[in-house]
């Protein structure tokens, strides 16, 4: 077993180890200098971190990312996290915005791995009148930033036309010939995040398979409806926009659901089980327990989809349905309007128009959910004694594990049940708090997954060159 010996020191772009703020570095620095502030070697005031809980992902296979967040409690009877204390260490230094990390030690083989990597929201302390102090420190990733921005013409977007100006203007596909301008989905992204000042440094965004719609946005809008926007034009609810641990802005195409073995697309699958499955092989990451659904809520056999601009005599056209679902369920439906979607390309790579790129979308609603699915919907996975038959492969996956990789899920239930199928990770929510060694945390971690079966079938055909 390893030891944290602490004695941390770093430089420009050092990755963090603990619990990290970096107090001298601009908000959207890269590679800035951590300043760790539970180094078990150089203790500061007596810091000691308490919790760690993480909440990233969505909730659902059907729906979008929201902002990740991470909340570090920790206790400072000595008041060094105190802004009102001019005898701290970090006097003068407290302010929200700044960037912080943390990262969780491997007792196995000594390693640092990220977790959270983002914002200051908000210094929070509970002060006991005898003197007694413990700080939240909240952390938000950069969706919460693209939330609270404000867009002013001038600023971002393109030249508006005269019917335009005062608000935000986003060149694209246009009805009218004369006004026609190519802008691929990833062009789209990387076009606001450039107008908002988002590090190129800090971006993972995959090409996407369409082109997108000019659209007029109102003053004083969010830039993450913007982004939202673009990749619901790739395919909502398959496409993903997303931080990841390190807070890197990252977009997904739809083909990274339909090839997730393509090494292209960084997908790592894990190999997870039950209490059996885990005891007969140590490559295997032991599931604490898990929950599962037969329900309504993942039937799907009528399905829309509409692009903006769509005349409404087509809008009959692109609805599809599955008649003996209908009968046997009752309609369930599911809707997407507005869509920026421009052009798509069909299976050889010729372009699709917007009607028939999109009713591909109501397509593949009605082909992977007309019927209803036993499925997990949420695993935990805790830590395990190190030297334990199955530490080595838990505290990997605690620490490596990131949304949108694949679980390779087999287990027994009692009686002769049980599941053997691939899931893809929707949401990871971790509690990290001391364990009986000061090494060894006390790891908890809740994963909301989404069967790959629901991706089954696809109606793109195979064009995949791995960037999509």
């Amino acid at each position: 077993m390893f030891i944290d010996e602490g004695g941390d020191s770093f430089g420009a772009g050092d990755p963090p180890h603990g619990f990290c703020i970096a107090f001298d570095d601009d908000a959207l620095e890269p590679d800035p200098v951590w300043t760790r502030l539970d180094d078990p070697a150089n203790p500061i005031g007596r810091l000691r971190v308490s919790q760690v809980s993480i909440d990233r992902g969505m909730n659902a296979e059907t729906g979008t990312v929201k902002t990740g967040t991470a909340a570090i409690t920790l206790k400072d009877p000595y008041g060094e996290i105190d802004p009102t204390n001019t005898a701290g260490t970090f006097y003068g230094k407290l302010d929200p915005c700044l960037q912080a990390a943390y990262a969780r030690f491997n007792p196995v083989d000594g390693t640092w791995s990220t977790r959270f990597r983002g914002f200051i929201k908000a210094f929070r302390t509970t002060m006991d009148t005898s003197g007694f102090a413990e700080v939240v420190v909240e952390l938000v990733d950069a969706f919460d930033m693209f939330a609270t921005l404000r867009l002013t013409p001038g600023d971002q977007g393109d030249t508006p036309r005269t019917e335009s100006v005062g608000d935000i203007f986003y060149a694209g596909g246009s009805p009218v010939p004369a006004n026609d301008t190519f802008k691929h989905v990833d062009q789209r992204i990387n076009q606001v995040l450039d107008d908002i000042g988002w590090p190129a440094a800090k971006r993972d965004i995959f090409s996407g398979n369409v082109t997108v719609q000019e659209e007029v946005y109102e003053r004083d809008g969010q830039a993450m409806q913007i982004l939202a926007d673009a990749s619901d034009a790739e395919f909502p609810d398959v496409s993903r926009l997303y931080c990841t641990v390190n807070n890197d802005v990252a977009f997904r195409g739809r083909f990274a659901r339909f090839f997730p073995n393509n090494p292209g697309y960084g997908i790592t699958t894990w190999d997870v089980g039950g209490a059996a499955q885990a005891a007969a092989d140590n490559t295997v990451v032991k599931v604490q327990n898990f929950t599962f659904r037969r329900s309504s809520e993942d039937i799907i056999n009528v399905a829309t989809a509409l692009p903006k601009g769509l005349e409404d005599g087509d809008v009959p056209g692109q609805k599809v349905e599955d008649a003996t679902s209908i009968a046997k369920f009752w309609r369930r439906p599911w809707t997407a309007e507005g869509l920026l979607t421009w052009k798509g390309h069909d299976d050889v790579g010729d372009p699709v128009l917007a009607a028939p790129e999109t009713k591909k979308f109501a397509e593949f609603k009605v082909a992977n959910f007309k019927d209803p699915k036993t499925r997990i919907e949420q695993l935990t996975v805790t830590w395990q004694n190190p030297d334990g038959f199955s530490g080595p492969a838990n505290w990997a996956f605690l620490q490596a594990v990131e949304l949108s990789d694949l679980l390779s899920v087999v287990t027994s239930h009692p009686g002769g049940g049980g599941f053997d199928e691939d899931y893809y990770v929707e949401a990871i929510r971790e509690v990290d708090e001391p364990g009986p060694e000061a090494s060894i945390h006390k790891v908890t971690m809740q994963i909301d997954v989404s069967p790959k079966a629901f991706y089954a079938s696809n109606p793109f055909g195979e064009v995949d060159i791995g960037v999509s």
